[in-house]
């Protein structure tokens, strides 16, 4: 993909340079722009206490968990077969409830990542627009997304209407 990527981005510098035209491709790491903000290592302490606490809970049902196991370990052989078969089922479903709680945990855990760096997010972006339009950059990438997104394109270079014109669409 990341070759893909490019030959894509080559193609297009030579297309337009074939033209006239020249380009101005940028990039940077988002994750390293991110950390070197003040607010980033509060919210990197926030996110590792939650992570601490939901694994914690995690924990103490694992350990649940484990000592139904032992317990059902050593009792079996004594208790009824519909009274195994219960107990069984009680194990099952306790450790669907650990996997339904790491998972709902990650999710939280990333939804709150998520908004406390929305507000740097948003900085990032009006600084990638004003970087752009100050230096006549004509394209932005993010390498942390292997270069598969732009985080800006110049809209001045949309050829959609062009490309309706060639194809005969309204």
């Amino acid at each position: 993909m990341k070759y893909l990527l490019l030959l894509i981005l080559s193609s297009f510098l030579l297309t337009t340079s074939a033209f006239g035209q020249q380009e101005k491709i940028g990039f940077f790491s988002s994750s390293k722009l991110v950390a070197l903000f003040p607010e980033a290592k509060t919210i990197q302490v926030e996110i590792e206490k939650m992570s601490t606490e939901k694994q914690t809970v995690g924990t103490a049902l694992e350990n649940e968990l484990k000592s139904k196991v032992q317990n059902f370990e050593k009792e079996k052989a004594g208790l009824a077969k519909i009274l195994q078969e219960s107990r069984i089922e009680e194990i099952r479903n306790l450790e669907g409830k650990i996997q339904n709680y790491y998972a709902t945990a990650r999710k939280e855990i990333d939804t709150k990542r998520q908004e406390l760096l929305k507000p740097v997010f948003e900085k990032v972006n009006a600084g990638i627009k004003k970087v752009a339009e100050k230096h006549k950059y004509t394209a932005i990438i993010d390498l942390d997304t292997g270069g598969q997104f732009l985080l800006y394109i110049d809209a001045s270079r949309d050829i959609l209407e062009l490309m309706k014109t060639e194809l005969g669409l309204k």
